[in-house]
C-alpha cells in the first residue's frame, strides 16, 4: 500500500517543480500542503482530479509509473473518504 511518506515523494518528484513555493502554476503550492487531508480536501480531490484524467503531470514531464501513480490516487481517495469526500464524479468519467 501506499504511504503518506510515498504520497511526499511522489509529489515532491513529479509536481514540485511546477508547483513549488516561487511562482507556482495554477496557485498550487504544494510545498505549504501537508499529508493532513481534513481541512485541504479541495486540494487533494483537485490532485486526484488531474492525476485521474491524466492532465498532471503534463505529457511533456517525465511520468510516473501507472502503479505508483494509482497507488497515489488511491491513498488520497481513501483520506478523503476518512472526512466524507469522494472523488466518485470523476471516477465516472
Amino acid at each position: 500500500t501506499t504511504s503518506t511518506q510515498n504520497v511526499a515523494s511522489f509529489l515532491t518528484k513529479h509536481c514540485s517543480r511546477c508547483h513549488g513555493e516561487k511562482e507556482p502554476e495554477g496557485d498550487l503550492n504544494l510545498k505549504s500542503l501537508t499529508p493532513k487531508v481534513a481541512g485541504a480536501e479541495k486540494t487533494w480531490r483537485h490532485i486526484a482530479e488531474r492525476l485521474l484524467l491524466d492532465e498532471m503531470p503534463p505529457l511533456e514531464a517525465p511520468q510516473p509509473a501507472a502503479a505508483e501513480q494509482a497507488g497515489v490516487v488511491a491513498w488520497i481517495k481513501t483520506e478523503l473518504a476518512k472526512t466524507g469526500h469522494d472523488l466518485s464524479e470523476v471516477e465516472r468519467k
